[in-house]
């Protein structure tokens, strides 16, 4: 099994910035008070574009809010 890690926001810069609104948008039109994520890259870009945003969510590592919630810290 080959390992690849994605580089295309730093290769391609527009094309991620374009993704990365896309994903914000869906986002916010679920209504969400949390949203999990295991990759840093896709957590750094999701904090980038819905930090505009009034009602923005929570972005968490799925290891930090797996860690919350077996504590009673995760809380919306």
């Amino acid at each position: 099994m080959e390992n690849k890690v994605d580089f295309s926001n730093f290769q391609q810069p527009d094309i991620g910035d374009e993704l990365g609104r896309r994903k914000a948008a869906k986002i916010l039109e679920a209504k969400p008070d949390i949203v999990v994520s295991g990759n840093i890259g896709c957590i750094n870009q999701l904090r980038h574009h819905l930090k505009r945003s009034p009602s923005c969510p929570k972005v968490l590592h799925l290891a930090v809010a797996l860690n919350l919630a077996y504590s009673g810290k995760l809380d919306s």
